[in-house]
């Protein structure tokens, strides 16, 4: 299928509609490439926000350009460039178990294509039309109102309690509104599943679901497992240091 950007409005207006449009041509190559097209655009809005932020926002005289430097300039460029590499990943993840699943489930063969192409509209209409502009006017707000606040705790890891509580409430409202998205997106995508495989709203939803399910214990067993080594590599590190050193205490600078 050729990519129909203008059929984005319509997934959030009349889902059933526009998705069941769309199913004749989607495919696998043009979901992955409209998400990277959205991921594309993403990096470079978070990369021009933050270079927005750090210069415009001051702490002790200085710009937080100025606190942060180059490398952690470089530090938030890659971040982006990692956190699309893992992205893609999760997606793919999620459109392979989400198609076995919701096929299984409705009693239907699986379609991997179509359900990546569907997938890959609902995630860019939600994004573009939802999630970016409210992840833009939140991070102008918090700034605006908190921004010496805020640069205070990204300088020194620090925060005034008495100015603390704006910043929560601001951070509460905000994960309030990401809540209530991503349960208007589960249901939309859920949608989007169903029509691709040729089953009902009900196994697109459940098949969602269980995908989202099984990926949070994968990458929280990962997440552990890589915690677990990192920690034991470190205490092997400073066990093997300290016999080697005159002092026991040498490895941590007493």
């Amino acid at each position: 299928m050729a990519l129909n950007f203008g059929a984005l409005p319509g997934i959030l207006i009349s889902p059933t509609a526009t998705l069941g449009k769309l199913k004749k041509g989607a495919n696998l190559a043009d979901g992955l490439t409209l998400y990277l097209a959205v991921a594309a655009i993403a990096i470079v809005i978070n990369v021009v926000v933050s270079l927005i932020t750090l210069s415009s926002v001051t702490y002790a005289g200085k710009s937080l350009m100025s606190w942060v430097g180059g490398s952690g300039i470089a530090s938030i460029m890659l971040g982006q460039i990692f956190s699309l590499v893992i992205g893609l990943v999760i997606f793919l993840a999620i459109c392979l178990l989400t198609t076995k699943i919701t096929a299984s489930i409705g009693g239907k063969k699986d379609d991997l294509q179509k359900t990546t192409g569907l997938l890959s509209y609902t995630g860019a209409a939600f994004y573009l039309f939802i999630q970016l502009p409210l992840s833009v006017i939140i991070n102008v707000v918090m700034f605006g109102l908190m921004g010496q606040t805020m640069a205070q705790s990204m300088v020194t890891g620090q925060i005034d309690p008495a100015k603390a509580g704006p910043l929560a409430g601001v951070g509460l409202i905000y994960l309030a509104l990401l809540l209530a998205m991503a349960l208007w997106e589960w249901l939309i995508a859920g949608k989007a599943a169903g029509i691709a495989n040729g089953t009902t709203w009900g196994a697109g939803i459940a098949g969602l679901l269980l995908t989202m399910i099984i990926l949070v214990v994968v990458l929280f067993v990962i997440g552990v497992t890589i915690g677990v080594a990192i920690g034991l590599g470190s205490i092997s590190s400073v066990s093997m240091t300290s016999t080697a050193s005159p002092s026991g205490f040498a490895i941590a600078g007493l």
